[in-house]
């Protein structure tokens, strides 16, 4: 899945022009010590930290979700033996309601997926990527697909100082990471725009994962580890407030 800058400019955009505030929800990194059953003793460890924020503009508040995901190999030449894919399921959907009370759902957000634009809802769980290539941030700059991938020279930091892409400079330590935010939630006016997605995020050998296939394709190798993570945004019209934990079968029907 290849990714623009832009969304890094907007967050740019926001923490200069509003107040932000984040809270560090899920933290989790998985030592790869039993390597040996699947030849992968090069991967030293597979971290996964998730973030809910809240930006404010006055009264008014939007909800979003970032995950940061990152690996560590023995040495740098290795980096590029392992990549991110990344599954999605839920929706995106906007809700309106009339002088009468009553609401009416719709799925206003649409969403690049797979070569073409579609609507921000996947019932199912799918393949999470705007190309064909299932890698995570792929790139196809070069004959690297890892080229959209992030280092910092400080290896504890996921800031913007220290940091570079794979495609511009090699690293200093062997450690990469990638990032996901997905859509922002937020009410104005008697429309509201609610967020349900869940992820499963997993590392596997580069050699595994197929240079194009379809999203549905969610069993074409066999991963290394997995770890899930989720964002859940959901209005509630009778209290005006959001909701986490709403199913997402119950969020995404009828769109």
């Amino acid at each position: 899945m290849k990714k623009s800058l832009a969304i890094l400019l907007i967050l740019q955009s926001i923490n200069i022009s509003a107040g932000v505030q984040r809270d560090i929800v899920f933290e989790h990194k998985i030592k790869n010590s039993d390597c040996k059953k699947n030849d992968s003793c090069t991967l030293k460890n597979f971290h996964l930290q998730v973030t809910d924020y809240i930006v404010s503009r006055g009264v008014e508040r939007s909800y979003g979700t970032k995950a940061i995901i990152s690996y560590q190999t023995d040495q740098v030449k290795h980096l590029e033996d392992y990549a991110v894919v990344q599954f999605i399921r839920g929706c995106v959907y906007n809700e309106m309601i009339d002088e009468n009370g009553k609401v009416t759902k719709y799925s206003g957000t649409s969403r690049q997926f797979f070569g073409s634009i579609e609507k921000f809802n996947h019932p199912n769980w799918v393949i999470d990527s705007i190309d064909k290539d299932p890698i995570y941030n792929s790139s196809d700059v070069s004959s690297s697909r890892h080229d959209y991938y992030r280092w910092n020279s400080n290896p504890n930091s996921y800031g913007e100082d220290g940091e570079e892409y794979l495609l511009r400079e090699s690293p200093t330590f062997p450690k990469v990471y990638v990032s996901d935010l997905p859509s922002t939630s937020f009410y104005s006016d008697g429309s509201a725009k609610s967020t349900n997605l869940e992820f499963n995020v997993c590392i596997y050998k580069t050699s595994d994962v197929p240079r194009e296939t379809t999203p549905e394709d969610i069993n074409f190798a066999e991963p290394i580890h997995c770890m899930k993570w989720k964002t859940s945004n959901v209005f509630n019209f009778k209290t005006k407030k959001y909701e986490k934990n709403v199913p997402i079968e119950k969020s995404c029907s009828g769109l």
